[in-house]
């Protein structure tokens, strides 16, 4: 992202710049950890305001509102909700979907947060017609979690039941592996709803919670736990560098008396010399290895040839059809020119391939058979015998 806004910089190629600003905002917003600290929301909140004041100068208003959702989503983790407020209204309706549900649904979080009741009613209608016109079940779920949530709030028992019904109808079509943050909510709600009238359902959402923050909790140390060791492990390295090269730097520079001494110092020297190379060598392993890890922790998604962007957790499995590849989620289908073995390269290790034509994600695998892989909710994949070891 920083040699793409460079390359921008040097082509005086504003469109791109601004897109470029757009998307080091999004990386840094979904790279950070829960709960985010001032000091990161700060120079967040730095970037956002340069992104606006950058689109607007330059006449980019078709960039200039995704630079203010974000600059709103930086207040509002913050806790500022006035200023994000305050941003977001500033936010036209006549925006594409896309930014206008965005708009009206940190707008409910943000009345939710403050308890503003009567402008709460308001936004949740207007994030509901337009969550739906987004026809993504996910979408769906999470305007449902705010309608809900307003329900229980004005004691509105028909509409909460009717919202608790629609909530748990979501659960059972989203992919609950994913999205933990807004399914910890649903939960959460969902035991408030239940709360003095089926104790049970309570205790099983509030179960449900508890586990989604421990799954949270664990990849968030998971990913910083690997991170760490290769950097423990290059500082080792580099310290054992820095011994051997002391030592060799002093056999270098008293030469003629090793030689004067005897052989045997002369082998200890090439000893010395060839442990050192092999430290190098490991040191330079590290860093490549933990190079690896990282773009494996931040990477989110794939930008094919045609532009478009795939993201990791929506693909389910690719397949190669001559010279083109096709990318399959639960929602679409995209085909790029290119090769199966060469987009291989561009994925994360959960996705393997099974068979000449395929690869998969292994974190949708349902089951399999001695010839088949089936995907949920029921896609069958061909294994063959030349590919199953992979598997």
């Amino acid at each position: 992202n920083q040699r793409e806004i460079l390359a921008a910089k040097e082509a005086n190629d504003h469109r791109l710049l601004g897109r470029a600003y757009i998307t080091e905002l999004d990386i840094a917003y979904n790279s950070l950890p829960s709960p985010m600290r001032p000091d990161d929301l700060k120079e967040l909140i730095r970037k956002g305001e340069y992104a606006i004041q950058f689109s607007e100068e330059n006449k980019l208003y078709d960039i200039l509102p995704f630079a203010k959702l974000y600059l709103s989503k930086f207040y509002v983790n913050q806790g500022d909700f006035e200023h994000g407020k305050e941003i977001l209204l500033s936010i036209s309706d006549e925006e594409p979907l896309s930014v206008s549900f965005s708009k009206y649904e940190q707008l409910c979080e943000i009345a939710r947060e403050v308890g503003d009741i009567e402008n709460y009613r308001l936004y949740t209608n207007e994030f509901k017609w337009r969550a739906y016109q987004t026809k993504r079940t996910f979408v769906a779920l999470n305007v449902h979690n705010y309608l809900l949530d307003y329900s229980l709030a004005v004691a509105n028992r028909d509409s909460a039941t009717y919202y608790a019904q629609k909530l748990e109808e979501n659960l059972t079509q989203v992919d609950t592996t994913k999205y933990l943050d807004y399914l910890d909510i649903t939960y959460s709600t969902l035991a408030r709803y239940y709360h003095g009238k089926n104790a049970a359902k309570e205790v099983q959402y509030l179960s449900y919670s508890t586990t989604i923050n421990k799954i949270i909790s664990a990849r968030q140390k998971e990913a910083f736990s690997a991170i760490l060791k290769y950097n423990a492990e290059l500082a080792q390295l580099e310290e054992q560098n820095t011994n051997l090269a002391k030592a060799n730097s002093f056999f270098k520079n008293n030469l003629y008396l090793v030689l004067g001494v005897a052989g045997v110092l002369l082998v200890v020297v090439l000893v010395v010399l060839r442990q050192y190379l092999r430290s190098r060598r490991k040191t330079r392993e590290a860093e490549m290895e933990k190079e690896e890890i990282v773009k494996t922790v931040t990477k989110k998604h794939i930008e094919l040839n045609n532009k478009q962007r795939v993201y990791f957790d929506d693909l389910k499995y690719v397949k190669a059809d001559r010279n083109y590849v096709e990318f399959h989620t639960a929602e679409k289908r995209l085909v790029d020119r290119n090769s199966l073995g060469v987009v291989l390269q561009s994925l994360p290790p959960n996705f393997v391939r099974v068979h000449r034509s395929y690869a998969i994600n292994t974190n949708f695998i349902k089951s399999t058979t001695s010839a088949l892989v089936i995907l949920v909710p029921n896609i069958e994949i061909p294994l063959s015998r030349t590919y199953k070891r992979n598997l």
